[in-house]
């Protein structure tokens, strides 16, 4: 079982030139999938195919994570791929059923307590690298 990756780009919301060296490491990973998916087979979700990829409510905060109601839908996806392929299997409910409703005042708590100092701790050794390929691919 494999994953074709998204442009994370459009879900993060920021300007082309900073999420272009994202897109291309992602290109390079499905690259990567794509060979194992045509060398071994096997069954493959493209998360790119996926209009739910692109609601806001399928992902957590940070945008890289999905939400429950993400993680539910990828469950749900993988599992009509597996009946397809003839397993038995019921199909998860893509209803929430636990957790932490998103709200703007969570986000921001999050935001304070988690993202800014997990940014903060990467900008000194992720910084540099990510303005060098910035540079690199605007130029």
């Amino acid at each position: 079982m494999t994953v074709r990756w998204h442009d994370h780009g459009t879900i993060l919301g920021l300007p082309r030139v900073v999420v272009r060296p994202i897109s291309e490491r992602i290109a390079l990973l499905n690259d990567v999938y794509d060979d194992v998916h045509a060398t071994y087979g096997g069954l493959r979700l493209d998360l790119a195919l996926m209009p739910e990829v692109l609601d806001r409510g399928n992902w957590s905060i940070d945008r890289f994570h999905p939400s429950e109601i993400g993680h539910r839908a990828l469950a749900r996806a993988w599992a009509e791929r597996l009946r397809v392929a003839g397993f038995d299997l019921p199909l998860p409910s893509l209803d929430p059923e636990g957790g932490c409703p998103p709200s703007r005042r969570r986000d921001v708590a999050w935001m304070v307590t988690e993202g800014a100092p997990w940014v903060g701790r990467r900008a000194r050794d992720l910084g540099p690298w990510a303005v060098r390929r910035v540079w690199a691919v605007a130029r």
